[in-house]
């Protein structure tokens, strides 16, 4: 009796868990159309419509140099939000399986950081990549004019984020030239951050060669939605099944 009782308890936690996020994707979505049609740019598709058609991504070679799109010559074309495929099964807490041990996280300094020298060159091409979802993701929060909105936190070591906004909430930045990927990687500090109790988002962009029609991913609480697999850093699957806020772009409609 007891067992049913506390199964029953862990079942009706979970139930509450899950509400809890879907109310806070549902809240994003409402925060992003809010500021996209303040904007003047509604987007052309919603939750409520068929998603607009997305050109894939070409699956471009290596090369140097590498052309990004262009933040300011996109608009977003779509919204929709996705409901998690099935239910959470846990996921992991600061304390639960697979956790990271708890450290010290740097808090996010006001100042811009000076990169630090690395004894490896970063891959080529990194930082811009990553520059340019920031200012997808500025363009997503309709922030493009208010640079100190969306801090950079990426050369700050031990914050265990890529950027944080003036809500205290953190983003981690997973970028991809082509098409989008079902799994990510995550450092200790990334996994602490993102378990420390602090609104964090997971953002997953991808589709950043030119001529291509980017795709920004919210995804939020990602290790209790997403699937770990042990691979020393911790490795997140199943971003296209979770519970997230999917935001399309394409090219700005000639005057």
């Amino acid at each position: 009796m007891r067992l049913e009782l506390a199964e029953e308890r862990v079942a009706q936690d979970q139930a509450a868990t899950d509400a809890k996020r879907a109310q806070r994707l549902a809240a994003l979505e409402t925060e992003v159309k809010t500021v996209q049609n303040k904007a003047g740019s509604r987007p052309t598709a919603s939750a409520s419509l068929p998603p607009a058609t997305v050109r894939p991504a070409p699956a471009v070679p290596f090369l140097e140099p590498r052309k990004f799109v262009d933040p300011a010559a996109l608009r977003i074309t779509g919204i929709r939000r996705t409901a998690q495929a099935q239910p959470s099964a846990g996921g992991v807490s600061g304390a639960g399986r697979g956790a990271p041990a708890r450290g010290r996280l740097a808090p996010p300094a006001h100042a811009p950081a000076v990169p630090a020298p690395r004894p490896v060159p970063p891959a080529p091409n990194t930082d811009r990549q990553e520059r340019v979802a920031l200012d997808l993701l500025r363009k997503v929060q309709g922030t493009e004019q208010e640079p100190e909105w969306l801090r950079d936190l990426r050369h700050q070591h031990g914050v265990g984020a890529d950027a944080v906004d003036k809500l205290d909430r953190f983003y981690e930045l997973k970028t991809t030239y082509g098409p989008e990927q079902d799994t990510v990687t995550l450092t200790a500090k990334e996994c602490e951050r993102a378990a420390s109790g602090a609104e964090f988002f997971l953002v997953v962009v991808s589709g950043l060669a030119a001529d291509s029609d980017p795709v920004l991913r919210l995804v939020p609480d990602p290790l209790h939605q997403l699937g770990i697999c042990p691979n020393g850093s911790v490795m997140l699957t199943g971003i296209k099944q979770s519970g997230s806020l999917i935001v399309e772009f394409g090219a700005r409609e000639q005057p």
